[in-house]
């Protein structure tokens, strides 16, 4: 328990707390020193910002989570479907894995940065379109580059392919935060403020 003390004593009173360290702002308390030391010293970690870049290490490993969850579910951070695929059956944009792997998180002091490295990410992420171009398959169907082509043994059909619309598959946020990232965000922020102060 924290008590205010006063009296005709306060001098002596002053002395014994500032000795037991624990006169803080003029403010005279008595209770757990243990107990406020810890308080004292995670509340110091937080204003040196050793507690806001672990919370931002949390937040980002949250954030990947939830970002690479939307490709296994077909749908945008705030919970809408995506566009399905037209030319074949199965969920877009998960056939090789390649772009929700690539999804990586930089962190910083007061904050973190999510992104991904591969050049067609952006074109997923907000959509857009594909100029007509020449492509050679094999026998399984598969495109390949033309310098696979040529080293190819197989290689049964070379010819033109119109472009088309490639729908927006967003895997990001946009310029908000869906409610189901808020929710996991403030459920790690207050699970380390409790690890910090101890309940």
């Amino acid at each position: 328990p924290i008590a205010r003390r006063d009296g005709g004593d306060w001098q002596a009173a002053h002395d014994d707390q500032h000795k037991a360290g624990l006169v803080m702002a003029g403010l005279k308390i008595t209770g757990d020193v243990n107990g406020l030391k810890k308080f004292i010293t995670n509340a110091h970690k937080i204003a040196g910002g050793t507690a806001m870049k672990e919370l931002s290490r949390l937040l980002s490993v949250d954030a990947r989570a939830l970002a690479t969850a939307t490709f296994e579910q077909s749908q945008n951070p705030d919970g809408g479907a995506w566009k399905p695929l037209a030319i074949r059956k199965g969920k877009p944009l998960v056939k090789t894995g390649k772009l929700s792997r690539s999804i990586k998180v930089r962190v910083a002091r007061k904050g973190f940065e999510l992104y991904s490295n591969l050049a067609y990410a952006a074109v997923h992420q907000y959509g857009g379109a594909t100029n007509d171009r020449t492509v050679a398959r094999s026998k399984t169907g598969r495109f390949k580059s033309k310098n696979a082509a040529g080293k190819a043994k197989r290689v049964v059909l070379v010819g033109r392919v119109k472009g088309g619309v490639i729908p927006a598959r967003p895997y990001f946020p946009g310029d908000h935060v869906p409610d189901k990232w808020n929710v996991m965000f403030q459920k790690t922020a207050i699970d380390l403020l409790k690890e910090l102060f101890g309940g």
